[in-house]
């Protein structure tokens, strides 16, 4: 049988063709997702780059756990519950920072970078057998980082890190290599947004290619007009396409239908051929032209199942919060080893369309919103995922389909429900 759910199961939620409504409105399951997914699975934590020094670090969450991700004083990174070993207290409170230490301010108790109790207030009273070897800050049960991305799973069970992302290494291969030295750093900030609407939601928009033309009109009715042609990335007749990568990962492939367009748009810009002479003379045409066509991104979006989304030049980081209320953090990202300009001009693009200003996440929002509210029409039961299921074609693993077909959110489900029924479910859980 599937997890217990009050009165419903989470294998009777999930069809090859749709999902029922409880997924998105029931905190039972909301709570089951903490559990099965986020406390088991490997969870996307932060970027290298954003702590590239000893004693650097950055708060954020997996899950509903509050955790630091850190690098120590040899240099190595960790990721710490953000959690006094006393009273549970957040040990600490910025975003972002340089430390030698965490301090709880409720009772004075100290720990080193690598999460070690080192100092406790008035040892004395908390007798002889009191041990601060075995009171540091719990670490994250194992860490990994693949091409300077690092993931954490809080289980100490389960498959590695690179076996977890199988084919969606491909994509972030892709997403670093656009720069010559194969590196990219997320050192920009980062912009924030929420909604009153499931996490879920997020996840499946952000390689959903039957949207963009309606939800996102008055942004390509401005690209073709500056353009004098039709952007048709996502149209039945476009040779973009959409991937089950396995695992829950899933891609939007959209490079065939781009081609040099950015590099095109470069050529245009002001200055455009001064850099584009400038580079060639250092890294020939070829080169030059592929890098310049990583200006807007690398023509393709991937989901990394279940909090981790690349798009254009961006890290988009998927924070649950409750059943109704998201956060999400965007990191735009810049490529190590090309001029300045070309890196100006890869957040200008993202700001665009991305920004806090842009057109698409005051769009995409509204249409979460809206979801949300018609979820409560209870008399429909089920939201429909089946376009272009009868159209995909298996290879190695990999599902094809067209852009627009809803391939992505089948393969994010199937992730969700194989999870959500495993046999090893935590307590609280009856398989």
């Amino acid at each position: 049988m599937g997890a217990s759910l009050g009165s419903l199961s989470a294998a009777s939620l999930v069809r090859s063709d749709a999902v029922h409504r409880d997924i998105y409105l029931d905190e039972g399951l909301f709570q089951a997702e903490m559990r099965n997914i986020f406390e088991r699975t490997w969870v996307y934590v932060g970027h290298e780059s954003e702590i590239p020094r000893p004693g650097d670090y950055r708060t954020t969450s997996i899950g509903t756990s509050p955790v630091i991700m850190c690098r120590d004083e040899a240099g190595v990174v960790r990721v710490l519950m953000n959690r006094c070993l006393h009273r549970a207290a957040t040990v600490c409170q910025s975003e972002r920072g340089n430390a030698g230490s965490f301090k709880c301010d409720y009772h004075g108790w100290t720990y080193d970078m690598a999460g070690a109790l080192r100092g406790v207030t008035m040892p004395r009273r908390f007798g002889a057998d009191f041990d601060k070897s075995r009171l540091g800050l719990k670490p994250a049960a194992r860490v990994g980082s693949y091409k300077g991305f690092v993931f954490a799973s809080l289980s100490k069970d389960g498959p590695g890190l690179e076996t977890h992302l199988g084919n969606a290494r491909y994509y972030l291969d892709l997403f670093v290599a656009a720069s010559p030295r194969g590196a990219i750093e997320a050192k920009h900030g980062a912009h924030k947004y929420f909604y009153d609407a499931n996490w879920k939601f997020q996840l499946e928009n952000s390689v959903d290619g039957y949207h963009p033309y309606f939800v996102h009109r008055s942004f390509f009715d401005l690209l073709n007009q500056a353009a004098e042609k039709r952007y048709d990335a996502y149209d039945d007749g476009s040779s973009a396409t959409s991937k089950d990568l396995g695992n829950g990962h899933s891609a939007l492939d959209q490079r065939a239908a781009l081609g040099d367009s950015y590099f095109e748009r470069v050529k245009m810009a002001p200055g455009g051929a001064q850099l584009i002479e400038r580079m060639t003379s250092e890294h020939g045409a070829a080169e030059t032209r592929r890098i310049l066509n990583s200006v807007g991104g690398n023509g393709f979006n991937l989901a990394v199942f279940p909090n981790l989304v690349i798009i254009g030049v961006q890290i988009r980081v998927i924070r649950p919060v409750k059943i109704d209320l998201t956060h999400v953090d965007v990191y735009p990202t810049s490529l190590v080893g090309v001029p300045d300009a070309v890196n100006d001009l890869r957040l200008r693009t993202h700001e665009a369309f991305f920004g806090p200003a842009g057109f698409g996440a005051p769009d995409d929002l509204e249409m979460f919103n809206r979801v949300q509210i018609g979820l409560n029409a209870r008399s429909v039961e089920w939201l429909l995922l089946g376009r272009g299921l009868d159209a995909e074609v298996s290879d190695s693993g990999i599902i094809t389909a067209h852009a627009s077909d809803e391939t992505p959110q089948r393969a994010q489900y199937k992730e969700w429900l194989r999870l959500m029924v495993a046999e090893a479910a935590p307590a609280g859980i009856a398989a």
